[in-house]
Parts: C-alpha cells; structure tokens; sequence
C-alpha cells in the first residue's frame, strides 16, 4: 500500500538494491517495488552469457511485488575498465564503447516481455547523450528483431549527478520519463569529492542544495515520473520530512531502512512540512537549516526531540 501523509499526499518510497545484495531482502521491508536496482557486472563470461546472467536476473526482479516499475541502474563499467580513477563514466562511456554494453541492453529489452522495467541513465550532462542513447537502444531492438527474439523497451530516466542538468532539465524533460538525485550529486555540487559524515548530511540543507532542487521539483510538477531522491540523502530522519515537503513525490532507500522512513512520512502533513521547508531553504548556514528544521519537526511531534538520532 502506497505511503501517505497525514493529509493524504502520496509518497512513493521504494527499495535501493546494490549488485551484491539479495533480492530477497525486500521481502517485508514495505518497499513499495524496487526503486533502483545495480545488476553485477558478469566477469570471464562470453557475450551470450553475460546476457543470459542479466536476462534472469532481471526477470527474478519482476517478481518482487510493487506498485512501480523496476528500475534498472545502466551499469558503470566505465569504472570497471578504467580503474580508481576512470576518465570516462555512466552514459558517456556507453556512447564511446557501445559494444560493451550490448549484453546488458539485449537482457533489458528481452526482460520487458516478462515485467516492467525502467532504465536509470547514470552522469547525463545534456539532451544529446539521452537521444543518443536512444539511438543506440533501437539499434540493438532492430537486431533482436531480426533474430525473431521478442522485445520491449523501457522508458529511460536520468540520474541526476551532475549540476548541469538543472539548467537544463525543461529540454531533457521531454526525453527523460524521471529524474532522480543519485548519490554523487552534492559532491559535484559543493566540488567536495571527500564529504562525508555530518558534513554530508548537512550539505542537503544548504541554500545551494534546496534551492536547486526545489527549481528541479517545479519544473517536474505534473509529469508522470516526478522527481526521485536516493541515499544518502534519505538516510537522516530529519531530511526526509523536509524532503517531502520541497515535493519529492518517491524516495529510494537501502531495504532495512525503509520502515523507519515510512513511519516517518505518514506521521507528517505535507502541507505543514511544505511551510518549514520553505522556511528552511532562507537559512545561508547549513547546519542552522538542519538544526531549524529538526526543531519545528520536533514540535509537530513528526520525530523524537532534540536527542533524536539518526536512522
């Protein structure tokens, strides 16, 4: 059953699932289906393997009851091939290497014949890269076909990592069904790779943050697939309020957290958490954002009092 506030505001909150994790752990998490789901590079395996592997992989994925599309994570092996420090990663490596690609996207298409999927675009930049990808997408379709295989394609989404995307999201709107703030975004945007911790958690309060993301969220309103947040950000039990109250309409979590944050979010109104969120995005300071924030939920009763700890 679909999370709600208090006052009735739908809250999508679904399972974050990394390649080396069980599907099996979102049984009884309250998932409402898989939000995003990593698939294990297959090692030492031919092409038709690897196919193979990823095909029942995601087809064991469709099974997992939800309310959503699964929503498959375009693999990185970008970082796979080019070490610590890759030069070329996400959508962009796929585009330079696309052959490499190739089993994982003929798995993806073969899939949708048995369930629903979405592909998340990792490192999208601009519009281009999207159509590109596209282009590619129905090249490998054409092939399938021509071999009698039965196909379907998913509607692809961006993972917004780089800032750039912002600017340009009323353009990549029309080509990308959603958009959802991965977990490297606030690195790029406060040009910290390192950050971490309590450094990280407030980085979601600053003026930089909300009000980027707040621009992202109006330009979304009204379209299908909404705007999307995943951990870190949904890990700390104040941001998820103020994260629902900015209009992120669907949370992505890691499995174990998600009856915390569901309790969370129907403890609140929307309308009231709308308010503090507005109010929270004036602070230039993010920890007095955080701290102002923590404070108003508190007197709602929405979370524990000052000596709350996070999730």
């Amino acid at each position: 059953m679909t999370t709600k506030t208090l006052d009735d505001r739908k809250v999508f909150i679904t399972a974050q699932v990394g390649p080396e994790e069980k599907l099996s752990k979102i049984a009884g998490s309250g998932a409402d289906g898989i939000g995003l789901l990593e698939a294990e590079c297959p090692h030492n395996l031919s092409p038709v393997e690897a196919e193979d592997q990823y095909f029942a992989f995601f087809r064991e994925a469709a099974q997992t009851p939800g309310q959503v599309p699964v929503t498959l994570l375009l693999p990185d092996l970008g970082a796979e091939i080019n070490g610590p420090v890759p030069k070329v990663r996400g959508i962009r490596h796929l585009l330079s290497s696309p052959g490499m690609y190739t089993p994982f996207l003929r798995a993806v298409l073969r899939a949708g014949t048995h369930g629903c999927y979405e592909l998340a675009l990792p490192m999208v930049s601009q519009v281009a890269e999207v159509l590109a990808f596209k282009e590619i997408m129905g090249e490998v379709r054409a092939r399938l076909e021509s071999e009698g295989i039965g196909c379907s394609t998913p509607s692809a989404g961006v993972v917004v990592e780089a800032p750039s995307v912002i600017p340009a999201i009323k353009t990549l709107m029309f080509e990308s069904i959603f958009f959802l703030i991965g977990q490297n975004y606030v690195k790029y945007l406060m040009a910290d790779q390192s950050i971490s911790g309590e450094r990280e958690q407030e980085a979601y309060f600053s003026q930089a943050f909300m009000l980027q993301s707040l621009a992202m969220v109006e330009s979304l309103k009204g379209r299908k697939g909404g705007a999307r947040i995943s951990a870190p950000a949904v890990r700390d039990p104040v941001a998820v309020p103020i994260l629902v109250g900015m209009g992120f309409n669907h949370l992505v979590a890691p499995p174990e957290m998600i009856p915390a944050i569901k309790g969370n979010v129907e403890s609140i109104s929307f309308r009231e958490v709308c308010l503090i969120a507005s109010k929270t995005t004036s602070y230039w300071d993010p920890h007095q954002a955080r701290e102002y924030a923590r404070e108003r939920l508190a007197r709602l009763k929405s979370l524990p009092g000052p000596g709350n700890k996070k999730t």
